[in-house]
């Protein structure tokens, strides 16, 4: 089973146990269909790159959301915790994230 740069297989509290792999999965699909349209985005793995450069050279983030379909709805990340522990602080993430993702 491929893994996340820790060796986690999902996220925590997650309900399937391979939703890293889905993310991705579906992170490289985007990606070949922007490269098609002529765009060409590399998105950065290491967390040197992602706290000090953001996710890409263009400010994109992919992330799956397996829901909108069945809720009909859009989903913009703007804060995020490490999991769900309501004792956690939130922090700015997505669009309110101060990276060059141009928002």
């Amino acid at each position: 089973m491929i893994t996340g740069k820790h060796g986690e297989t999902r996220y925590p509290n997650a309900p399937r146990i391979d939703t890293i792999e889905a993310g991705d999965s579906f992170e490289d699909f985007v990606c070949d269909k922007l490269a098609e349209m002529g765009i060409n985005l590399r998105t950065y793995k290491s967390s040197q790159f992602q706290l000090n450069t953001g996710e890409n050279k263009i400010g994109f983030e992919i992330k799956l959301d397996q829901e909108h379909t069945k809720y009909n709805h859009l989903s913009i990340e703007v804060a995020e915790r490490s999991r769900n522990d309501s004792n956690l602080g939130w922090t700015n993430s997505g669009i309110l994230r101060n990276d060059n993702n141009g928002l």
